[in-house]
């Protein structure tokens, strides 16, 4: 009938040689050779490989006091392989990008681990790096000896996992265009791109009206010129200078912790007051000032609120209670004893990285723009249909212009949180389950590195987990 249930089809696990029927428990081949394999049996074989050959490196150097390391290390390899989004808590680094690194020579893979290396001394204050290019863990097919992806060994695909798989590649696909974009604008000419990209920025928060007061000049197409030589932009006045050149980092601060961010905003908006002081006399002056000092207050009381209590009572007891899987070891963030240290836990289980806030940068102010642009026009096409007498009014004028364009810059970041508060307690389920699933079958880690986030550095490197 076709209401009757379809049967599952028939499957023989080839290192048990038990039958059943095809479930989320089997795990399928897709080398082509169609081989099945009870998930659980092919987990414990994969990490009987990798121990045997630690007992073969074992044999060789006698390391027989590091052999439960070496078991963990396995295990969080093990870990990171059936991880279906494992760049989500990793840093972006270009060398360690898979898709980049496959297509490369093998002398330049080889020339990747020095400069990994490198990396790592210089940015070494990272909380989770992108993973080392070594492994202990190999699955392949036992016929056709092709590499094979275990990601499909941890959770089962599912709505969420979807979900995921959007902002996985959404993610990946923000990191990599700031990454083209820093390698090929600012080697060229770093002062040229940030003029440029400050002055993309403050067209898509200001009308030209507006502009004209804020950089002291009388068109701003005037700076198209000036920011096209290192002459012109000597010739712009000091304080439009400033302005201009921390527009970028007041936008990047954001969404990521920037040294001495405590004094980017008030230092920028007093920069800016002087500017709109020379002109408070006229309506646009006026209106720019009060709509400059109600968004530093609505900043301010987000920051301190909002920011705080979501960091504290959702991001934080979500990211220190996980083990995260990188470079052949687990680590756990462990509560700081420095309680007078703020540290952001939303940028822990999905990562914001340098690289997404120059895609950021420019994508948030443009749609910003859009999104205050459209409520405009709505509320003017509203009221134009409207018969109502208390219905605000609005014109298509450079002040309501202004006034929208701060309200889509603002909401805009607000969905944005919304978003990645949400994806990130998917992500969170996820890795949970991961965990559960692979621990249950091989057992808990027996080392683990707790870290302080607040000093940037590992405290009790080798605790032993008590189970």
């Amino acid at each position: 009938m076709l209401w009757r249930r379809k049967r599952g089809k028939s499957c023989s696990c080839w290192i048990c040689l038990e039958e059943g029927k095809l479930d989320s428990n089997w795990y399928v081949h897709k080398c082509g050779c169609n081989l099945q394999v009870h998930k659980s049996c092919y987990i414990q074989w994969i990490y009987s490989s990798g121990l045997n050959e630690l007992n073969q490196i074992n044999d060789t150097f006698d390391l027989a006091g590091y052999v439960p390391a070496m078991e963990t290390a396995v295990k969080a390899t093990l870990l990171n392989k059936i991880d279906r989004h494992p760049a989500f808590h990793q840093n972006s680094h270009l060398w360690m990008t898979t898709g980049i690194i496959r297509t490369l020579p093998v002398p330049l893979k080889i020339v990747r681990v020095p400069i990994y290396m490198m990396d790592t001394i210089l940015r070494g204050n990272q909380l989770l790096g992108p993973e080392l290019p070594l492994s202990f863990v190999s699955a392949q097919c036992p016929q056709c000896k092709k590499e094979l992806n275990l990601c499909d060994l941890g959770t089962s695909p599912s709505f969420a996992t979807r979900i995921l798989d959007i902002a996985y590649f959404l993610k990946r696909s923000m990191g990599f265009a700031g990454m083209m974009v820093s390698l090929i604008a600012v080697p060229l000419n770093a002062t040229f791109f940030l003029m440029k990209l400050s002055l993309f920025q403050l067209r898509c928060l200001f009308p030209e009206s507006a502009l004209r007061i804020l950089l002291d000049i009388p068109t701003s197409d005037a700076m198209d010129i000036y920011t096209d030589s290192s002459a012109g932009i000597q010739s712009i006045p000091t304080i439009s200078k400033l302005i201009m050149i921390w527009m970028p980092m007041y936008v990047a601060n954001f969404q990521i912790d920037i040294p001495f961010s405590y004094l980017l905003k008030p230092v920028w908006l007093l920069l800016i007051a002087n500017q709109v002081n020379k002109y408070n006399d006229t309506t646009i002056g006026r209106t720019l000032r009060k709509v400059l000092s109600s968004t530093f207050v609505i900043s301010f009381l987000y920051d301190i609120i909002v920011d705080s209590l979501t960091s504290y009572l959702f991001y934080k007891p979500k990211a220190t209670s996980l083990l995260f899987s990188t470079n052949q070891r687990f680590v756990r963030l462990k509560e700081s004893e420095n309680n007078g240290r703020y540290f952001d836990y939303s940028n822990v289980i999905i990562k914001h990285d340098i690289y997404q806030s120059i895609f950021d940068s420019v994508a948030w102010p443009f749609l910003g723009n859009f999104t205050g642009k459209s409520l405009l026009k709505s509320l003017v096409w509203a009221k134009r249909h409207s018969k109502l007498s208390w219905f605000p009014s609005v014109y298509k004028s450079d002040i309501d212009q202004l006034v929208f364009n701060f309200i889509g810059f603002g909401t805009v970041g607000i969905v944005y949180k919304a978003i990645h508060l949400f994806i990130t307690h998917l992500r969170w389920k996820e890795m949970k389950q991961d965990q559960k699933s692979l621990f249950d079958i091989i057992g808990q880690p027996s080392y683990v590195f707790y870290r302080d986030p607040t000093i940037m550095r590992e405290i009790d490197a080798t605790v032993k987990i008590d189970t």
